[in-house]
């Protein structure tokens, strides 16, 4: 996928791009939910980098429904960055 500036993908928004680094931010209105995803590639190491992190008020942690969205958000986010880098890596060592 080519990313580009202040597009939707997704639920993710590509808020700042680099030629070697990406940040998609999300904001999930019902539940007041925001976050970001980051993927940096250090071509001197020849690793990529990747993390997700959200920001939500404690008491809409609470309950089984909650608790299974971010978990499942958590495992799809390491899901799809852990392809981004794996492609990113084997692109970069050829």
């Amino acid at each position: 996928t080519n990313f580009k500036l202040n597009e939707q993908y997704l639920q993710w928004k590509v808020t700042m791009k680099a030629p070697l680094e990406l940040i998609c931010s999300y904001e999930i209105g019902g539940v007041k939910v925001k976050g970001c995803t980051m993927l940096a590639y250090d071509p001197s190491l020849r690793k990529a980098y990747h993390g997700n992190c959200f920001d939500v008020a404690e008491g809409k942690l609470e309950g089984f429904l909650p608790e299974m969205g971010i978990q499942m958000h958590v495992k799809y986010a390491d899901f799809l960055l852990s392809g981004m880098v794996n492609e990113m890596e084997s692109i970069r060592s050829k």
